[in-house]
């Protein structure tokens, strides 16, 4: 199935390298995951129904966030999210996969800025 161009939120997160790296300005991670039991509200506590929880889409965009960043990282190097604000603005029931996309948008010493994107497959 094709993603929906609808967005499901846009969010901005900003990451704190803990090693020196070179990470890019444009630089594109992007991570997929489906909506199974796990990961709906009712079942992380964010809420009642059998939708994707709010807490699922924030890992799933951090998850997003560290695959832009990860060919700039060696091995031994790693980054933390200290700050994200996003708008979920509505659900995707259980079945439907969702789709994060993040892009680096500023480098700044070792904090890195990324907007994202989350699309689900649902019409």
């Amino acid at each position: 199935k094709m993603f929906s161009r609808t967005s499901l939120n846009v969010a901005r997160l900003s990451f704190i390298q803990l090693r020196r790296a070179s990470v890019s300005v444009g630089s594109k991670g992007e991570v997929s995951t489906e909506v199974v039991p796990e990961k709906t509200a009712k079942v992380m506590k964010s809420g009642s129904l059998d939708v994707f929880a709010t807490p699922a889409l924030v890992a799933l965009m951090e998850e997003a966030a560290c695959a832009a960043i990860k060919s700039a990282l060696s091995p031994s190097e790693t980054s933390v999210g200290t700050a994200i604000s996003i708008s979920h603005d509505r659900a995707t029931p259980s079945g439907a996969t969702v789709r994060a996309v993040a892009e680096v948008t500023a480098v700044d010493g070792r904090r890195i800025a990324f907007n994202l994107q989350a699309f689900d497959d649902t019409v």
